[in-house]
């Protein structure tokens, strides 16, 4: 009877992990770094040669003058995105046909 039971609850705790929903895997994360005299306040991506900026990398975050940073990437398997850098006094910066997956730094400067 106990080897019925326990059983049974093994089978009910394998369909529940099987039910569960899965997990979204987590951004990537890039090392940037700004050598710009002004603080990069945004940094939008999107995949190369459309129109439309679809992802924004820093969120609520900017990166000051001189300073390291990370952005963070959509998840999935795509490397290469064209960027956008805003900096503070409204100048921007494009980057295109970046591959993200390269290791280093992405250095955004003036």
């Amino acid at each position: 009877m106990r080897t019925l039971i326990l059983g049974f609850a093994l089978f009910l705790g394998a369909e529940a992990v099987a039910a569960a929903p899965a997990l979204a895997p987590a951004p990537r994360q890039v090392a940037i770094y700004n050598d710009s005299d002004f603080a990069l306040v945004q940094l939008q991506a999107r995949a190369p040669k459309t129109k439309p900026w679809t992802f924004e990398l820093l969120g609520k975050h900017s990166v000051g003058v001189g300073r390291p940073g990370k952005a963070a990437m959509p998840p999935g398997t795509v490397c290469v995105y064209d960027l956008l850098a805003t900096f503070d006094d409204g100048h921007r910066q494009q980057m295109l046909a970046v591959n993200t997956c390269k290791a280093g730094t992405i250095k955004f400067s003036r």
